[in-house]
C-alpha cells in the first residue's frame, strides 16, 4: 500500500504528460528527492535504507523499466530473460541464466516495460520469442541512479 500510495501522489504531484516523456536525469532527481520527502510521512517506521529502496524503485517504475532498470544498470549483465512475469539475467561468467527474485507486478506492469524498451531511443534491444519469452540486451548503459 505504501508503493502504491507513493506512486500516485507522485503521479497527481508531476503529472503524467511529464512522466510519459521518460526518464532524464533532472526528472529522476527530483522524483526521487520528491519520493524521500514523502516517505517518512507514508511510513514513519522504514529505516533509511528501506525508504531509499523504495524511492529507487517507484522512479524506476514511473519512468525507468521497472524492475529491470537495477540488473540492466549492471555492467556485467549481457542478457536479461523475461519468462511470463520471472526475470533471469546472464552475465559472462555464468553460461546459464541466473533467476533472479525479481518479476514484474502483472501482465499490464510487463506489457508497459516493453512498450518502454521497445522505444527507438532507450538504449535496450527487445526481441520477443513466439513463446512468449523476451530477450532484453542493453545497447547503452545508464549510469544515473
Amino acid at each position: 500500500a505504501i508503493i502504491v500510495s507513493l506512486r500516485d501522489t507522485l503521479v497527481l504531484e508531476f503529472g503524467s504528460r511529464e512522466l510519459e516523456r521518460g526518464a532524464r536525469d533532472d526528472l529522476a532527481d527530483r522524483l526521487r528527492k520528491r519520493a524521500l520527502q514523502l516517505l517518512p510521512g507514508l511510513a514513519p517506521e522504514l529505516s533509511p535504507l528501506m525508504t531509499d529502496m523504495i524511492a529507487g524503485s517507484v522512479v524506476d517504475d514511473l519512468i525507468g523499466f521497472g524492475p529491470l532498470s537495477l540488473v540492466m544498470r549492471d555492467p556485467d549483465v549481457t542478457q536479461v530473460i523475461v519468462s511470463g512475469l520471472a526475470i533471469s539475467v546472464v552475465v559472462p561468467r555464468h553460461a546459464q541464466p541466473v533467476l533472479t527474485n525479481l518479476a514484474f507486478r502483472d501482465e499490464a506492469h510487463r506489457r508497459e516495460m516493453v512498450a518502454r524498451m521497445q522505444r527507438a531511443d532507450s538504449g535496450i534491444a527487445c526481441t520477443e520469442e513466439p513463446d512468449g519469452t523476451l530477450r532484453v540486451r542493453p545497447t547503452r548503459r545508464d549510469t544515473s541512479s
